[in-house]
């Protein structure tokens, strides 16, 4: 009878802490004081982060800038990254951006990459890390206040929407994201939901980017009950602040927890068991084919998006759903997310995926080998600006230096060598030279495995990508990349001059990556292009494919087309030949 009196008391207790959780509506008068310390009373507590929310949570925000929604890279040992070292959208080349984070974040645009990111300021550009000691300065503290900690907590928050003036200490202006520090979004404070983070993430699944949707109307998991509140969060388990990201990622991508270890696996099986289906012989198809293969049967949107010399940007789609052809302009005016999507919907294209994949998005895989399974992908090729001279930024990272400024700031990993791979037999750019008179051989292994350069999209409007090219290399020098250059370590000056205003245009050509050229060593039907994971979008299982898709001459594998490199011309232009699925994975229907 005790023991039933005790977890008798014990679920109200439980019940009325659920209940009573704590009301921030009460804050307001000590929201009026923190308003005022800034010296003006305006209704935005500019001190809000450290001197509100810090009164009581200081350690999470600690917590905060320790994860990848703050740093934006992390290391990633299952990319292949020539030089090593922690990436993701800090520094990770997009076609469909023209840029990263470090060249773009004050951009005034949809396109600015601190719109959504949860600090105020670009890590590591407000000096608030001594690279003497690798620790902390008085700026240290301005970085903290900068934590949005409203854009995922409040209900109500209508930040991120303009660029702010802000004067620096110095005197200096410069322009920042506004967040909203209004009593109306503080008031509103409480967990996160499914709406808070799709303020960041809808683009990523949009039809602009990977083309599944995480809406109702396509995608099982958000349309169903069990995953009110924050569907995300279902899978995407928290621990202080931590999240898991699933090891399954063609892309660049940061993770909070080491990419390729249990903790940060995220399985279907996890709510579905081993052997989700009634007929044994689909659950025989569990360990070669992923779920997400049957389940997420369309994706959409653009698939090429090309730079032009003027500074403009073309995008297309596939001409058809089964389409190897870039051929059909993409247009997004005046339609809705829903219309966009199936407008342009096309079937995903079908890899063996390991895990591991190139720096350019390349799923790495073979039948039958390192627990390989085909896994479903969205198509993007990249007309994007690439160094034609033979810069390598390896040879920046040789000097050591260098290295031991961007271990201390994080951009390195203690121990990676410049030539660096994740997997064995890529990597060629760790071979180049800084000759600018390339041999043939040697323009040939650019082609396959080309030095990106990011667009200053600022500096894009002037008509010309000239000086778009050139400030964004100046951004990328003094970003936390290369602040070695504080310690006035002496380097190769002809290489790091391109650095600082001075590439040329006849040093770079816009040309379509990636040819997949660099891929063939492992399969000599590896396709053009990049491939981006496919892990949203999941159909009813009423629209799951059907054995005949991937077993009959007339089915989806058969139906789709790739374009595989076949050879350079005289004039160094790719030629392909079209395959088919089957082709590509090398079975037979």
């Amino acid at each position: 009878m005790r023991l039933k009196a005790l977890i008798a008391c014990f679920g109200i207790l439980w019940s009325c802490s659920l209940s009573h959780a704590f009301d921030h509506g009460s804050l307001y008068g000590d929201f009026v004081a923190v308003d005022a310390k800034d010296g003006k009373i305006d209704g935005s507590a500019d001190l809000l982060t450290t001197a509100l929310c810090g009164k009581c949570h200081n350690d999470k925000i600690s917590e905060v800038m320790s994860t990848v929604h703050y740093t934006f890279r992390s290391e990633n040992k299952m990319i292949d990254f020539p030089g090593g070292g922690m990436h993701g959208h800090y520094d990770r080349s997009s076609g469909l951006t023209g840029g990263n984070t470090v060249v773009n974040y004050y951009f005034d645009s949809e396109r600015g990459c601190g719109r959504c990111h949860v600090g105020k300021y670009l890590p590591g550009t407000m000096g608030e890390i001594d690279l003497l000691t690798g620790l902390p300065t008085a700026n240290m503290e301005k970085v903290r206040n900068g934590i949005d900690c409203l854009i995922c907590h409040a209900t109500t928050y209508s930040g991120r929407d303009k660029l702010v003036e802000e004067i620096n200490a110095d005197g200096t202006k410069a322009k920042y994201w506004h967040q909203d520090r209004t009593w109306s979004a503080v008031s509103s404070i409480g967990r996160t939901n499914t709406a808070a983070c799709l303020r960041c993430h809808s683009e990523a699944a949009s039809p602009n980017e990977r083309g599944t949707p995480f809406a109702t109307w396509n995608d099982v998991h958000i349309a169903s009950a069990a995953f009110s509140g924050n569907a995300c969060t279902r899978c995407h388990n928290v621990g202080k602040h931590k999240m898991v990201r699933g090891n399954n990622i063609a892309e660049i991508f940061a993770s909070d927890y080491p990419v390729g270890s249990a903790e940060n696996e995220l399985k279907c099986e996890k709510c579905h068991s081993a052997k989700p289906h009634d007929k044994e012989t689909l659950n025989g198809h569990v360990s070669r084919v992923a779920c997400q293969t049957c389940h997420i049967p369309w994706t959409s949107g653009a698939t090429y998006s090309r730079w032009e010399l003027d500074g403009t940007q073309t995008e297309f789609a596939r001409g058809g759903i089964f389409s190897a052809e870039n051929s059909k302009p993409y247009t997004t005016a005046g339609m809705s997310e829903r219309e966009v999507w199936e407008t342009y919907k096309i079937r995903p294209r079908y890899l063996w995926f390991n895990g591991k994949a190139s720096y350019l998005a390349q799923p790495i895989g073979s039948k039958g080998v390192d627990g390989s399974r085909i896994w479903p992908f969205k198509p993007l090729s990249s007309g994007l600006p690439v160094d034609t001279s033979g810069l390598r930024m390896a040879d920046i990272l040789d000097d050591a230096t260098l290295q031991l400024g961007m271990v201390k700031t994080g951009s390195m990993v203690p121990g990676d060598a410049p030539g660096a791979t994740a997997v064995a037999g890529m990597g060629t750019l760790a071979n180049r030279t800084a000759d600018s008179s390339l041999s043939w051989k040697l323009q040939q292994e650019m082609m396959s495995a080309p030095l990106l350069l990011n667009l200053d999209l600022d500096l894009l409007r002037m008509g010309s990508m000239t000086p778009a090219i050139d400030s964004a290399m100046t951004k990328t020098y003094n970003s936390l990349n290369f602040l070695g250059k504080l310690f006035g370590a002496a380097t190769d000056a002809p290489v790091l001059s391109v650095f600082n205003g001075n590439y040329r245009s006849d040093r770079f050509v816009v040309t379509t990556l990636p040819t997949g050229q660099n891929m063939q060593a492992y399969n000599a039907n590896y396709p053009s292009g990049s491939f981006l994971t496919l892990t949203h979008g999941v159909r009813p299982s009423g629209e799951a494919l059907k054995c005949y898709d991937c077993h009959s001459t007339r089915g989806i594998m058969a139906g789709n087309r790739f374009k595989v490199f076949d050879r350079l011309d005289g004039s160094m232009s790719p030629v392909y030949r079209e395959v088919n699925n089957f082709d590509i994975l090398g079975i037979r229907p």
